[in-house]
């Protein structure tokens, strides 16, 4: 790194990575740069590069390329590759990632070993069983509004929808095959949303919502963020009303940001 990046966006892109990325240690191989650790990001986006991304690769560097062309219903995807100075970034996410803090510290270990090359399948196997482990120490503390603010860039969704009886209604979710982080991030939230782990997601409704977002937006980077904006003003309108029964255009008005809030998640 050129510069020290701040604790705040190393916090950001842990908990991205968290979400969306892939810590990798390649088959064995005697040259010991074909050895090295890499970091993988991923994200969906059918229009240009992912923001995300790109904020990633502005402080640590690496290369972005496709990894999936649009297929149907299913977006084009992309990864940021990091090999060059990727101690950098494991060692932010070691420091402040909670789902991928132990793989990061086992790359970094690997980083610093002699003769790497002789030690990368024993190295790859220990990275595997950290990846499919469902025990992991979760430090609340390290659980920041940026780091949140990362996994919801990754694993969060917002929506505005209208139910049968005409009422508009506001709620988010993070989703989370680490049952753990759910419960974690409820308790840091002051025992906001609810856990399903049946579906691997923690949900918000409204007013859980309002609360996650005024922590989260000003850290938030990429497509969440016209999401997140368009969910709140919607949101605002709707209690801004002054009499009980909303006018025709206030109806119109909140029916156009919920169809555009639609339209920009299916990007």
């Amino acid at each position: 790194m050129a510069a020290a990046v701040p604790d705040a966006v190393q916090q950001f892109i842990a908990g991205f990575g968290d979400g969306d990325a892939s810590i990798l240690i390649p088959p064995p191989h005697k040259n010991s740069f074909s050895a090295a650790p890499r970091v993988h990001f991923y994200q969906s986006c059918d229009e240009g590069v992912p923001a995300e991304l790109l904020y990633v690769q502005a402080h640590y560097g690496g290369t972005i390329s496709v990894a999936r062309e649009r297929e149907g219903n299913i977006r084009k995807s992309w990864v940021l590759g990091i090999t060059h100075g990727v101690e950098d970034v494991l060692k932010a996410m070691a420091e402040y990632a909670t789902i991928k803090r132990s793989q990061a510290a086992l790359a970094l270990e690997y980083t610093r070993a002699s003769e790497r090359w002789q030690l990368a399948d024993n190295f790859r196997q220990r990275l595997e069983e950290e990846r499919i482990s469902t025990q992991f120490p979760i430090l609340v503390d390290r659980l920041t509004d940026a780091y949140l603010a990362g996994l919801f860039a990754a694993d969060g969704s917002i929506g505005f929808y209208e139910t049968k009886r005409g009422a508009f209604t506001l709620g988010s979710q993070i989703a989370s095959a680490k049952i753990p982080i759910l419960h974690a991030i409820q308790l840091v939230l002051g025992g906001s949303g609810c856990v399903s782990p049946k579906h691997e997601r923690i949900v918000f409704g409204a007013r859980d919502t309002e609360r996650l977002c005024d922590a989260i937006r000003p850290h938030l980077i990429g497509a969440k963020v016209p999401q997140v904006d368009t969910a709140m003003n919607a949101q605002r309108l709707k209690l801004s009303r002054k009499t009980r029964k909303r006018s025709q255009k206030q109806r119109e008005e909140l029916q156009q940001m919920v169809q555009a809030l639609k339209k920009m998640k299916r990007k």
